[in-house]
């Protein structure tokens, strides 16, 4: 469980460092619309399809896209690394991910964790040979070759 630290300082140099920044990356996202437009239908179908499946906990909400700016919340102590939170689209839920848009673009989702053997592979200027989600365990890994 995470406990939050009471600033008691706003001006203190850890937080002037923090807020020095952010500001840029809040001047850059200022820069650019980002917006979420969600057909009420598929809003409706989120909900009913949640009921549904007897899932646990409300179901998504639409993004309430109030909140552009995301802060800094660190858990323990301004020396530890902090996270990004509250802005509206970091916290996206995957139901409305497709109807995001910068600039009335749409906006690609990467899975970086089924990204990871091709970036190695990159790395090392080659190319994977076949599926490399496939795993059969009769075969022996000899490590590099």
């Amino acid at each position: 469980r995470r406990h939050y630290l009471p600033i008691s300082n706003p001006n203190s140099p850890q937080l002037r460092k923090i807020r020095a920044i952010m500001e840029p990356y809040h001047r850059q996202l200022e820069q650019h619309d980002i917006s979420c437009n969600v057909p009420e239908s598929v809003v409706q179908d989120v909900w009913f399809n949640h009921h549904l499946q007897n899932k646990s906990g409300c179901p998504p909400e639409r993004p309430d896209t109030n909140f552009k700016y995301p802060i800094v919340i660190f858990s323990d102590n301004l020396q530890s690394n902090g996270r990004l939170y509250n802005s509206w689209w970091t916290g996206c839920k995957r139901e409305y991910r497709q109807y995001l848009r910068i600039d009335g673009a749409q906006c690609v989702e990467f899975d970086f964790s089924a990204m990871h053997p091709n970036i190695l592979y990159q790395m090392e200027c080659s190319k994977p040979e076949g599926n490399l989600y496939i795993y059969d365990k009769d075969t022996v890994f000899h490590g590099n070759v």
